[in-house]
C-alpha cells in the first residue's frame, strides 16, 4: 500500500503544477490529452480518472510483483512530470 500512496501522491503533485500551469499565460500544457485547454474542470476531472484509474489497476494486479512493476513505472514516469514542471518554474499550489 506504500506504493500506491507514493504514485498517488505523485499524481496529485502533477494535478496542483498542471491547475497552475493551465492558469499561466507563460507556460502551457504538454500532456495530449489536456494541451491548450484552460479549463480547470477538465483537468480536474482528467486527473480524478487518473487516480482512480492508478487505484483500480494497482488492486486487480494479481501479486506483488506485478503491482510492484506497476507503482515503479508509474512513480518514474510522474516523477518525470512532475521534476520536468518544477524546473520550468512551477511550483505546487493546492
Amino acid at each position: 500500500m506504500m506504493c500506491l500512496a507514493l504514485t498517488s501522491a505523485l499524481i496529485l503533485a502533477d494535478w496542483a503544477q498542471t491547475r497552475d500551469i493551465v492558469s499561466s499565460p507563460v507556460h502551457h500544457e504538454s500532456n495530449i490529452f489536456l494541451r491548450g485547454t484552460t479549463d480547470l474542470n477538465k483537468v480536474n476531472t482528467y486527473f480524478a480518472g487518473a487516480l482512480l484509474g492508478n487505484a483500480f489497476v494497482y488492486s486487480v494486479l494479481p501479486n506483488k510483483k506485478s503491482k510492484r512493476i506497476w507503482c515503479y513505472t508509474v512513480a518514474i514516469v510522474q516523477s518525470g512530470y512532475v521534476a520536468n514542471n518544477y524546473t520550468i518554474g512551477v511550483g505546487f499550489k493546492l
